[in-house]
Formats: C-alpha cells, structure tokens, sequence
C-alpha cells in the first residue's frame, strides 16, 4: 500500500508514498485525512495532488474545476542544426515554439485548436505545420516521439485556497495554461508565502487565511492572463488573425521607435505564418 521513508528526513519525519487519498474531513482541531484502507490524522494538509485534485474536489465539490481551453499541445525533441536558438511563431489557429538546450538539442512546442480528446500521431502533426518557415520542418522531421495534452485552466474565480486546516498549492489551487510559464514559479512562490505566514501566525488558520488572502488574487491574475494569451494565440478566423499581426506588428514598430539610439533591436525570432 505504502512505502516509508525516513533515513533522509531524520529519524522523527515519516514521507509515505503510495498513499491513495480518497477524501478529507477537516474540523476544529486538525484534518482527517481518508485513504482506501486507514485514516491518518494531521495538524495541517498541503494539497499539492495537481489540476484534478482530490482534496479541492472533497472541499468544494461544486467548484467545475479544470476546463479544456480549446487547444490541445505537442511537444518534442531533436537532434538538428540550426543557427536560430528559438522562438514562438503564431498561425491560425496554431502556434509553434522552440528552443535550444544546454546539451544542443531542440525542445519543441505547438498547439493545434480542436475538440478535447482527439489524439494524433507524429505524422499529422508533421503534415500541419509541414508548410511553415524554416526550420520547423526540420525539427520535425528530426523528433522521433511525440508527446500531446489537451490544455486545461482552473475554473474562475478560483475555490479558496484555504479551508478550515487544509491549505491547497500550486496547481491544485490555481492551474493555468502554459502561456506565460508561470506555473511551476507560482507553485514555488506558493510554498515559500505558506511557510512564512506558518512561521509568523499563532495559528494554522490564522497562517491559511493570510496565505489565502496574498496568493489567490495574485494567482486569479495570471490564470486570466494566460488565458486571455492563449486565446489571442489561438485566433483561427483568417481576418480576427490578420488584425491581430497586423496589430503586433504596430506595438513592435513603436516600440522600436521608442527605444534610445545605438540600442540592437534586431529580432531574430521567426516571423508569424498564416
């Protein structure tokens, strides 16, 4: 059922694995935590169990949760030359990103709007973006496995982050598309906010509630950000998609002109496909 851990953490600290957690009962004193076979007891629970999180779903069960954002993602790696180091080229309706890792390799990115669960094969995805700028192609034709997640958010306004002594962090309490990557950052700034006001309040849920109150409306900020970046990225309408570059372009060109003199502002990134 469960492994035990405890030669890293001292001898007073048990990490247990394996542990299927069914539901939570959190009361005046603590939280009861339920799993297929026996109950734990806990002071305080830190839910970090992901987008579909048990533990949000037993706090608010009527909370919807994750949505399908309308996309689904593909990502790879290759081995290919190329002098460019990267960049995100926007189409319609797709969009396509790269960059150059430590070891030389490619790491590779796209999106493609279509209905949730529809699964495609390396093939397709080659004949897609088949006809874009190079060296897409290539990248392509080098990567030998695929990987594919349709992109889902959490539902605004988010649940509390807080509940009696649970605490929920990262994505089980503010998932969001990977548009800006912030992510994993906003799971990092979570966990170091929880062990501040844990380590200033007198109380476990004087802690959440601060904690609650500081980081869900930074969180609702960025989940909306994001999505709003997703959407402008995923425009498929042939004139929504022509105003759009037609209108980065505009913010490019002034930005330019703003900047001082003797400043490079060449851009070495791919240019948008339609």
């Amino acid at each position: 059922m469960y492994d035990r851990i405890t030669d890293q953490f001292g001898p007073h600290i048990t990490v247990r694995t394996r542990f299927a957690v069914t539901g939570v009962d959190p009361d005046a004193t603590g939280v009861t935590v339920r799993g297929a076979a026996e109950e734990l007891r806990a002071d305080l629970v830190v839910a970090a169990d992901g987008i579909h999180s048990t533990v949000r779903g037993a706090l608010h069960p009527r909370y919807r949760g994750a949505l399908y954002a309308g996309y689904t993602s593909y990502r790879g790696l290759a081995e290919v030359e190329t002098h460019e180091a990267g960049g995100e080229t926007w189409g319609r309706g797709r969009r396509f990103g790269f960059a150059r890792l430590v070891d030389g390799r490619i790491y590779w990115y796209a999106t493609a709007n279509q209905p949730a669960r529809h699964r495609d094969d390396l093939a397709s995805v080659r004949a897609a973006f088949g006809d874009w700028h190079t060296p897409i192609p290539a990248i392509l034709a080098a990567t030998t496995d695929l990987l594919q997640h349709d992109t889902h958010d959490l539902a605004l306004p988010l649940a509390p982050f807080a509940f009696g002594h649970v605490g929920l962090l990262g994505d089980a309490a503010h998932a969001m598309t990977p548009n800006l990557g912030r992510g994993a950052c906003s799971a990092i700034e979570d966990a170091g906010a929880l062990a501040q006001h844990l380590n200033a309040a007198d109380s476990v849920t004087t802690a959440l509630a601060a904690y609650d109150a500081e980081r869900r409306p930074a969180t609702t900020r960025l989940v909306s950000a994001s999505r709003r970046v997703g959407r402008l990225g995923q425009v498929q309408s042939p004139v929504a998609g022509a105003l759009r570059d037609g209108a980065l372009a505009a913010v490019g060109t002034i930005s330019s002109l703003r900047r001082p003199r003797g400043v490079d502002t060449t851009n070495s990134g791919p240019n948008p496909v339609g």
